[in-house]
């Protein structure tokens, strides 16, 4: 496989003076989008859902839903029309959604984020970057279910549903249909700093009775992308970089207490108690840029993995919840391939002790997670067009307790080391969103000593660069990555990593590789080329 070529492409070709993909007015596709105008609101409306504020009457709709599905590009079966205001502080979003059949609008209520479940749903979907790639997805059902989500691609295939941004919606059922009535502050948006920003925006209205999906900025569903295809929100002016400062300090304890007294068990006496304290912090360096810290960070809120079952050799692969590395997820995205492999997986940090002292004595009392002494995150996006993510997060040493009577001798052993982990991603979006080009790279550190933990590697290092560029009004599209990792540690754990599931290489039916147990390191590729 030769990457040079398509490189060369995508660093050499550019577009011609004067083409539609470096005309900030129109889209890769050359058509001009549709504009819609934000009016600066004093005093801003109150967010209730009735839209009785004197303010939305000074604001023209917008109307004019196609579809896009079914019968692409038809009129919506029901009439839609949006209004924009804004302040200071946040970006407000009114809708008229009308329905000849009002009692027929759906009423059901699910979870947040249920975008799996097809309902009447109002949605807002923002790139506030304007580099036709980033969006910030807010929508809302006639019961009031909040649906946001936040992507880094030109499609929802990479839409993170586990960003939950602070905002409010409201809704209400009257005689004409229904109305959504959003406010959504600029702190939880990003966007560069200019007077007068030109922001890409799409809104989206599901009939669940109609079985219908309508855009207000319709592109035919032949022509590949979706950002980069929104409308123009125009109107805002000096908007101010908000502070983002927050401190989030906590202190948690639990205690199991049993009646009675409990004897025969040398780590449980009937009461077990347990304390922890921490501190969260968020700042915004820039209005684009943001530094997320944590120290002993608390995930007691956070929701439960599925239960699995995994009747495979292969690593189950569960979905990140936590908060500290939800927020700014989407630009530690690689690949614009579903193929591409998985070079980041944040799960593994903070995970369970790749250790158990299970089965080894009668009494056994071990950590069920790995904690994180302290981590650090800035990501966002440079002014020139980068998107930067940094991640460097610390987990501690763990021990695990075991007996073999009551009374007995108390063994304590180490069941995970010290270890750091370190990512960092960059991304650079050409000519208006057709082109693009990365880099991603990872690194684990251990300090263990390998008769303690035999198995496990003491560094492993990873870097990945990805690109794709589009031509001929977005039609055609060439993409690929090239990633590379390298792990070192002992004869005995490199040995064992041959013989893992994810190598195998004692395979009699291969021949790339040949297992060797006196290696003290592995290396390996891979590769794709490939277009649409």
């Amino acid at each position: 496989m030769v990457l040079h070529p398509a490189l060369l492409l995508l660093l050499q070709v550019q577009s011609p003076p004067g083409s539609p993909s470096e005309d900030p007015l129109r889209h890769p596709n050359g058509r001009v989008p549709r504009s819609i105008t934000a009016v600066f609101a004093d005093p801003a409306p109150r967010v209730d859902g009735r839209l009785d504020d004197p303010v939305w009457a000074t604001v023209p709709p917008e109307s004019g839903f196609r579809r896009d599905v079914p019968s692409d590009g038809m009129p919506g079966t029901q009439n839609t029309e949006v209004r924009v205001l804004y302040d200071r502080d946040a970006l407000y979003v009114a809708a008229r959604l009308f329905d000849d059949r009002p009692d027929l609008v759906s009423r059901r209520l699910n979870r947040r984020d249920s975008f799996g479940h097809f309902n009447d749903v109002f949605f807002v979907l923002i790139d506030s970057y304007h580099d036709h790639r980033t969006q910030f997805v807010f929508g809302v059902t006639p019961a009031g279910e909040r649906r946001d989500a936040i992507g880094s691609g030109d499609t929802n295939a990479g839409l993170d549903a586990s960003w939950d941004p602070v905002w409010v919606a409201k809704t209400s059922i009257d005689s004409l249909g229904w109305v959504a009535e959003m406010r959504i502050p600029f702190s939880q948006l990003r966007f560069s700093s200019t007077a007068a920003p030109v922001w890409g925006i799409q809104f989206r209205r599901d009939n669940v009775r109609a079985g219908e999906a309508a855009d207000w900025q319709w592109s035919p569903r032949t022509e590949p992308g979706q950002v980069s295809k929104y409308g123009h929100l125009e109107g805002l002016a000096n908007i101010p970089s908000p502070r983002r400062l927050e401190l989030l300090p906590y202190g948690s304890s639990q205690a199991r207490l049993t009646q009675g007294p409990v004897t025969g068990h040398p780590f449980n006496d009937g009461s077990i108690t347990a304390a922890e304290a921490g501190l969260d912090l968020k700042y915004g360096l820039t209005s684009n840029l943001t530094l997320t810290a944590s120290v002993n960070p608390d995930f007691g809120q956070v929701e439960a993995d599925p239960s699995v079952v995994n009747l495979t050799a292969y690593e189950t692969f569960f979905e990140e919840r936590r908060p500290l590395f939800v927020g700014g997820s989407n630009i530690f995205g690689f690949g614009v391939s579903h193929t591409t492999p998985r070079i980041f997986y944040s799960r593994r940090i903070g995970r369970a002790p790749s250790q158990s002292l299970a089965g080894t004595a009668p009494f056994v009392d071990e950590p069920v997670a790995t904690s994180i002494l302290g981590a650090a995150k800035l990501s966002g996006r440079t002014r020139s067009g980068w998107s930067i993510g940094i991640l460097d997060a610390v987990t501690g040493r763990e021990y695990g307790r075991s007996a073999d009577v009551v009374g007995g001798p108390i063994r304590r052993k180490p069941v995970e080391p010290l270890t750091n982990y370190a990512v960092l991603r960059v991304r650079r979006d050409a000519s208006g969103g057709s082109a693009g080009f990365g880099f991603m790279g990872t690194a684990v550190h251990r300090d263990l000593d390998p008769a303690e933990f035999p198995t496990l590697r003491r560094a492993g290092y990873a870097g990945a660069f990805d690109f794709f560029r589009r031509w001929r009004a977005n039609q055609y599209q060439l993409d690929g990555f090239v990633s590379g990792s390298r792990i070192e540690e002992e004869p005995g754990a490199i040995g064992l990593a041959q013989l893992a599931s994810a190598r195998y290489y004692q395979r009699p039916d291969q021949s790339y590789a040949e297992y060797d147990p006196a290696a003290t390191s592995l290396s390996g590729w891979i590769g794709e080329l490939g277009s649409a």
